[in-house]
Protein backbone atom coordinates (compact mmCIF):
# COMPACT_ATOMS: atom_id res chain seq x y z
CA UNK A 1 0.00 0.00 0.00
CA UNK A 2 1.46 3.69 -0.76
CA UNK A 3 1.88 5.18 2.57
CA UNK A 4 0.89 8.50 0.79
CA UNK A 5 -2.56 7.61 0.56
CA UNK A 6 -2.62 5.51 3.42
CA UNK A 7 -5.80 6.74 5.93
CA UNK A 8 -4.74 6.53 9.39
CA UNK A 9 -7.87 4.47 11.34
CA UNK A 10 -10.45 7.08 12.81
CA UNK A 11 -10.34 4.83 16.14
CA UNK A 12 -7.52 2.12 17.38
CA UNK A 13 -9.27 -1.12 17.01
CA UNK A 14 -8.70 -4.90 17.76
CA UNK A 15 -9.86 -6.10 14.35
CA UNK A 16 -7.75 -9.37 15.03
CA UNK A 17 -10.01 -10.23 17.75
CA UNK A 18 -12.28 -12.84 17.07
CA UNK A 19 -15.88 -13.69 18.72
CA UNK A 20 -16.52 -17.20 19.83
CA UNK A 21 -19.12 -18.74 18.57
CA UNK A 22 -21.38 -19.40 21.36
CA UNK A 23 -21.15 -15.30 22.76
CA UNK A 24 -22.20 -14.21 19.07
CA UNK A 25 -25.37 -16.80 20.31
CA UNK A 26 -25.94 -15.17 23.25
CA UNK A 27 -25.75 -12.14 21.48
CA UNK A 28 -28.41 -13.09 19.02
CA UNK A 29 -30.39 -13.61 21.89
CA UNK A 30 -29.99 -10.48 23.59
CA UNK A 31 -30.60 -8.28 20.97
CA UNK A 32 -33.88 -10.46 19.54
CA UNK A 33 -34.77 -10.11 23.77
CA UNK A 34 -34.37 -6.33 23.70
CA UNK A 35 -36.42 -5.68 20.37
CA UNK A 36 -39.28 -8.43 21.72
CA UNK A 37 -39.48 -6.31 25.26
CA UNK A 38 -39.13 -3.04 23.52
CA UNK A 39 -42.02 -3.83 21.09
CA UNK A 40 -39.27 -1.90 18.36
CA UNK A 41 -38.27 -3.80 14.70
CA UNK A 42 -34.51 -3.43 15.44
CA UNK A 43 -32.00 -4.37 17.96
CA UNK A 44 -28.43 -4.01 16.97
CA UNK A 45 -25.05 -4.49 17.95
CA UNK A 46 -22.42 -2.72 15.81
CA UNK A 47 -19.09 -3.28 15.41
CA UNK A 48 -16.40 -0.79 14.41
CA UNK A 49 -13.50 -1.34 11.77
CA UNK A 50 -10.91 1.50 10.72
CA UNK A 51 -12.62 2.97 8.50
CA UNK A 52 -16.51 1.85 8.58
CA UNK A 53 -19.06 0.09 11.11
CA UNK A 54 -20.53 -3.13 10.45
CA UNK A 55 -24.22 -4.65 12.19
CA UNK A 56 -22.14 -7.33 13.69
CA UNK A 57 -25.30 -8.82 15.24
CA UNK A 58 -29.13 -7.58 14.18
CA UNK A 59 -32.54 -8.89 15.51
CA UNK A 60 -34.89 -10.87 14.40
CA UNK A 61 -37.35 -8.83 14.59
CA UNK A 62 -40.76 -7.57 12.09
CA UNK A 63 -39.94 -4.90 10.33
CA UNK A 64 -36.01 -4.46 11.01
CA UNK A 65 -34.02 -3.52 7.56
CA UNK A 66 -30.52 -4.14 8.57
CA UNK A 67 -28.98 -7.16 8.19
CA UNK A 68 -25.78 -9.22 9.27
CA UNK A 69 -22.52 -7.88 7.67
CA UNK A 70 -23.76 -5.03 6.33
CA UNK A 71 -20.89 -1.97 6.68
CA UNK A 72 -21.32 1.92 6.41
CA UNK A 73 -18.43 3.91 6.25
CA UNK A 74 -17.06 6.28 9.22
CA UNK A 75 -17.66 10.24 9.14
CA UNK A 76 -21.14 9.97 7.14
CA UNK A 77 -23.36 10.99 10.08
CA UNK A 78 -24.76 7.90 11.95
CA UNK A 79 -26.11 8.04 15.62
CA UNK A 80 -23.67 5.13 16.27
CA UNK A 81 -20.41 7.72 15.42
CA UNK A 82 -21.85 9.92 18.09
CA UNK A 83 -22.12 7.35 20.86
CA UNK A 84 -18.71 5.69 19.98
CA UNK A 85 -17.05 9.49 19.88
CA UNK A 86 -18.54 10.91 23.22
CA UNK A 87 -18.29 7.44 25.01
CA UNK A 88 -21.64 8.52 25.82
CA UNK A 89 -25.71 7.23 25.62
CA UNK A 90 -27.12 8.70 22.75
CA UNK A 91 -31.20 9.34 22.80
CA UNK A 92 -32.79 10.73 19.88
CA UNK A 93 -36.43 10.46 20.01
CA UNK A 94 -37.39 11.73 16.71
CA UNK A 95 -34.90 12.91 14.53
CA UNK A 96 -37.73 14.59 12.00
CA UNK A 97 -38.14 17.09 14.71
CA UNK A 98 -34.21 17.07 15.64
CA UNK A 99 -32.00 19.86 13.26
CA UNK A 100 -29.08 17.95 14.41
CA UNK A 101 -30.47 14.40 13.23
CA UNK A 102 -32.92 15.34 10.73
CA UNK A 103 -30.82 14.82 7.87
CA UNK A 104 -28.71 11.35 9.04
CA UNK A 105 -28.68 8.03 6.35
CA UNK A 106 -31.16 6.24 8.78
CA UNK A 107 -33.59 8.17 8.43
CA UNK A 108 -33.69 7.20 4.27
CA UNK A 109 -34.66 3.35 5.83
CA UNK A 110 -37.63 5.08 7.94
CA UNK A 111 -35.77 4.33 11.55
CA UNK A 112 -36.28 7.99 13.16
CA UNK A 113 -36.28 7.02 16.43
CA UNK A 114 -32.71 5.89 17.97
CA UNK A 115 -30.67 4.97 21.82
CA UNK A 116 -27.62 3.55 22.03
CA UNK A 117 -24.82 2.85 24.40
CA UNK A 118 -21.22 2.66 24.00
CA UNK A 119 -19.41 -1.10 23.92
CA UNK A 120 -15.62 -1.25 24.58
CA UNK A 121 -13.27 -3.58 25.46
CA UNK A 122 -11.29 -3.85 28.34
CA UNK A 123 -8.10 -2.03 27.56
CA UNK A 124 -10.46 1.13 26.55
CA UNK A 125 -10.46 0.74 22.58
CA UNK A 126 -13.65 0.67 20.95
CA UNK A 127 -15.77 -2.34 20.13
CA UNK A 128 -18.89 0.12 18.58
CA UNK A 129 -22.43 0.09 19.95
CA UNK A 130 -25.79 -1.69 21.35
CA UNK A 131 -28.37 0.80 20.01
CA UNK A 132 -32.35 0.23 19.03
CA UNK A 133 -34.43 1.83 16.53
CA UNK A 134 -37.40 2.56 15.45
CA UNK A 135 -39.96 3.85 13.00
CA UNK A 136 -41.74 6.21 14.89
CA UNK A 137 -41.22 8.79 17.57
CA UNK A 138 -40.07 6.89 20.57
CA UNK A 139 -38.16 7.92 23.84
CA UNK A 140 -38.61 4.49 25.23
CA UNK A 141 -39.54 3.11 28.42
CA UNK A 142 -37.98 3.40 31.83
CA UNK A 143 -38.43 -0.58 31.72
CA UNK A 144 -36.82 -0.60 28.18
CA UNK A 145 -33.87 1.81 29.32
CA UNK A 146 -32.98 -0.53 32.46
CA UNK A 147 -33.45 -3.72 30.08
CA UNK A 148 -31.25 -1.98 27.89
CA UNK A 149 -28.09 -0.59 30.15
CA UNK A 150 -28.40 -4.08 31.66
CA UNK A 151 -27.74 -6.09 28.56
CA UNK A 152 -24.89 -3.64 27.61
CA UNK A 153 -23.49 -4.53 30.61
CA UNK A 154 -23.70 -8.07 29.75
CA UNK A 155 -22.29 -7.59 26.62
CA UNK A 156 -19.54 -6.00 28.55
CA UNK A 157 -18.57 -9.01 30.33
CA UNK A 158 -18.44 -11.42 27.21
CA UNK A 159 -16.14 -8.67 25.87
CA UNK A 160 -13.79 -9.25 29.11
CA UNK A 161 -14.22 -12.73 28.95
CA UNK A 162 -12.83 -12.64 24.83
CA UNK A 163 -9.84 -10.26 25.72
CA UNK A 164 -8.33 -11.70 28.48
CA UNK A 165 -8.58 -14.95 26.44
CA UNK A 166 -7.02 -13.66 23.32
CA UNK A 167 -4.33 -11.77 25.55
CA UNK A 168 -3.45 -15.35 27.39
CA UNK A 169 -3.13 -16.84 23.77
CA UNK A 170 -0.87 -14.45 22.49
CA UNK A 171 1.53 -14.46 25.67
CA UNK A 172 1.24 -18.53 25.42
CA UNK A 173 2.16 -18.00 21.78
CA UNK A 174 5.26 -15.14 22.53
CA UNK A 175 6.12 -18.08 24.99
CA UNK A 176 6.17 -20.89 22.84
CA UNK A 177 7.98 -18.75 20.11
CA UNK A 178 10.70 -17.87 23.28
CA UNK A 179 11.03 -21.16 23.93
CA UNK A 180 11.48 -22.55 20.00
CA UNK A 181 14.19 -19.69 19.66
CA UNK A 182 15.67 -21.19 22.30
CA UNK A 183 15.37 -24.54 21.44
CA UNK A 184 16.86 -23.66 17.73
CA UNK A 185 19.44 -21.48 19.19
CA UNK A 186 20.65 -24.33 21.44
CA UNK A 187 20.75 -26.49 18.96
CA UNK A 188 22.76 -24.30 17.00
CA UNK A 189 24.94 -24.29 19.25
CA UNK A 190 25.55 -27.92 19.71
CA UNK A 191 25.68 -27.71 15.93
CA UNK A 192 28.63 -25.37 16.24
CA UNK A 193 30.20 -27.36 18.96
CA UNK A 194 30.10 -30.63 17.36
CA UNK A 195 30.99 -29.95 13.59
CA UNK A 196 34.08 -27.82 15.19
CA UNK A 197 35.61 -30.75 16.39
CA UNK A 198 35.39 -32.22 13.00
CA UNK A 199 38.54 -31.14 10.65
CA UNK A 200 37.26 -31.67 8.07
CA UNK A 201 35.01 -28.18 6.29
CA UNK A 202 31.37 -27.99 6.88
CA UNK A 203 28.89 -25.23 5.98
CA UNK A 204 25.05 -24.42 5.56
CA UNK A 205 23.65 -22.26 3.27
CA UNK A 206 20.59 -20.89 2.34
CA UNK A 207 18.72 -20.35 -0.85
CA UNK A 208 20.56 -17.85 -2.36
CA UNK A 209 23.72 -19.54 -1.33
CA UNK A 210 24.65 -17.33 1.26
CA UNK A 211 27.00 -19.14 4.03
CA UNK A 212 24.70 -19.50 6.98
CA UNK A 213 26.99 -21.51 9.38
CA UNK A 214 30.26 -22.75 9.22
CA UNK A 215 32.86 -24.74 11.54
CA UNK A 216 36.22 -23.88 12.93
CA UNK A 217 37.83 -26.03 9.51
CA UNK A 218 35.78 -24.41 7.05
CA UNK A 219 36.88 -20.26 8.94
CA UNK A 220 40.23 -21.72 8.87
CA UNK A 221 40.64 -22.72 4.70
CA UNK A 222 38.32 -19.72 3.74
CA UNK A 223 41.07 -17.47 6.20
CA UNK A 224 38.51 -15.23 7.58
CA UNK A 225 36.56 -14.44 10.47
CA UNK A 226 32.96 -15.82 10.90
CA UNK A 227 31.66 -12.70 10.79
CA UNK A 228 33.52 -11.54 7.38
CA UNK A 229 31.50 -15.18 5.45
CA UNK A 230 28.54 -15.51 7.29
CA UNK A 231 25.82 -14.09 4.50
CA UNK A 232 28.15 -14.18 1.59
CA UNK A 233 28.10 -16.46 -1.10
CA UNK A 234 29.81 -19.54 -0.67
CA UNK A 235 32.26 -19.50 -3.50
CA UNK A 236 33.72 -16.01 -2.73
CA UNK A 237 34.58 -17.14 0.41
CA UNK A 238 35.53 -21.15 -0.01
CA UNK A 239 39.14 -20.48 -2.14
CA UNK A 240 37.98 -19.62 -5.52
CA UNK A 241 35.00 -21.54 -6.41
CA UNK A 242 34.24 -20.91 -9.80
CA UNK A 243 30.29 -20.71 -8.66
CA UNK A 244 27.65 -22.56 -6.95
CA UNK A 245 28.08 -26.41 -6.49
CA UNK A 246 25.48 -28.28 -8.95
CA UNK A 247 24.13 -30.12 -5.79
CA UNK A 248 23.09 -27.00 -4.57
CA UNK A 249 21.41 -25.32 -7.72
CA UNK A 250 19.82 -28.99 -8.32
CA UNK A 251 18.52 -28.77 -4.59
CA UNK A 252 17.10 -25.13 -4.70
CA UNK A 253 15.35 -25.61 -8.30
CA UNK A 254 14.45 -29.36 -8.05
CA UNK A 255 13.43 -29.71 -4.19
CA UNK A 256 14.08 -33.40 -3.55
CA UNK A 257 13.86 -34.56 0.00
CA UNK A 258 16.10 -37.31 1.07
CA UNK A 259 18.43 -36.98 -1.95
CA UNK A 260 21.72 -36.70 -1.11
CA UNK A 261 24.64 -34.64 -3.63
CA UNK A 262 28.14 -36.37 -3.94
CA UNK A 263 30.50 -34.10 -6.02
CA UNK A 264 33.98 -33.51 -6.52
CA UNK A 265 35.25 -30.23 -7.06
CA UNK A 266 38.96 -28.97 -7.70
CA UNK A 267 39.92 -25.43 -6.12
CA UNK A 268 42.05 -23.23 -7.98
CA UNK A 269 44.98 -23.41 -5.39
CA UNK A 270 45.07 -27.22 -7.25
CA UNK A 271 43.44 -29.21 -3.81
CA UNK A 272 40.44 -31.74 -4.88
CA UNK A 273 37.61 -32.12 -2.40
CA UNK A 274 34.39 -34.22 -1.99
CA UNK A 275 31.09 -32.69 -1.11
CA UNK A 276 28.59 -34.54 0.56
CA UNK A 277 25.42 -32.68 1.04
CA UNK A 278 21.78 -32.80 2.61
CA UNK A 279 18.88 -30.39 1.84
CA UNK A 280 16.53 -29.69 4.77
CA UNK A 281 13.04 -29.03 3.78
CA UNK A 282 9.69 -27.99 5.35
CA UNK A 283 6.17 -29.47 5.95
CA UNK A 284 5.64 -28.22 2.70
CA UNK A 285 8.55 -29.34 0.98
CA UNK A 286 9.58 -25.88 0.39
CA UNK A 287 13.56 -25.62 0.79
CA UNK A 288 14.71 -24.09 3.68
CA UNK A 289 18.87 -25.00 3.57
CA UNK A 290 22.01 -26.83 2.32
CA UNK A 291 24.60 -28.64 4.95
CA UNK A 292 28.11 -29.51 2.93
CA UNK A 293 30.52 -31.82 4.41
CA UNK A 294 33.87 -31.33 2.50
CA UNK A 295 36.57 -33.99 2.17
CA UNK A 296 40.26 -33.57 0.92
CA UNK A 297 40.62 -35.89 -1.30
CA UNK A 298 43.60 -34.45 -3.08
CA UNK A 299 46.04 -37.11 -1.83
CA UNK A 300 43.92 -40.07 -2.82
CA UNK A 301 43.65 -38.88 -5.92
CA UNK A 302 47.34 -38.35 -6.48
CA UNK A 303 48.17 -41.92 -5.06
CA UNK A 304 44.67 -42.96 -7.13
CA UNK A 305 46.96 -41.50 -10.28
CA UNK A 306 50.44 -42.33 -9.09
CA UNK A 307 48.82 -46.31 -8.99
CA UNK A 308 47.26 -45.68 -12.34
CA UNK A 309 49.85 -44.80 -14.11
CA UNK A 310 52.39 -47.44 -12.32
CA UNK A 311 49.75 -50.17 -13.45
CA UNK A 312 49.83 -48.45 -17.07
CA UNK A 313 53.43 -48.45 -17.09
CA UNK A 314 53.75 -52.12 -15.90
CA UNK A 315 51.05 -53.52 -18.84
CA UNK A 316 53.15 -51.89 -21.03
CA UNK A 317 56.49 -53.50 -19.67
CA UNK A 318 54.09 -56.60 -19.51
CA UNK A 319 53.32 -56.25 -23.34
CA UNK A 320 57.31 -55.47 -24.34
CA UNK A 321 58.01 -58.79 -22.66
CA UNK A 322 55.55 -60.75 -24.59
CA UNK A 323 56.38 -58.96 -27.92
CA UNK A 324 60.03 -59.67 -27.49
CA UNK A 325 59.35 -63.13 -26.62
CA UNK A 326 57.23 -63.86 -29.17
CA UNK A 327 60.10 -62.39 -31.24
Amino acid sequence: MNTETAISPKYPVLDDIEIPEDILSSWQVTVDLLAEVAGIPAALIMRVHEQEIEVFRSSHSQGNVYKPGEKAPLNSGLYCETVMSTQRKLLVPNALKDPVWDHNPDIKLGMISYCGLPLTWPNGELFGTICILDKKENSYTPQTHHLFECLRDSIQLSLQQVYHSAIERREAAIHEQEISRSKIEAVHQEWLQSFDAVPDPIFMHDRQFNVLRANKAYANKAGLAFKQFIGRPYWEVFPKLEGPLSGSVDAVKHPQPGVFHDQEFQLETGEIYLSRSSHAFDQNGEYLYSIHFLHDITEAKLAGTRENEHRTLSDRNHEHRICCHRH
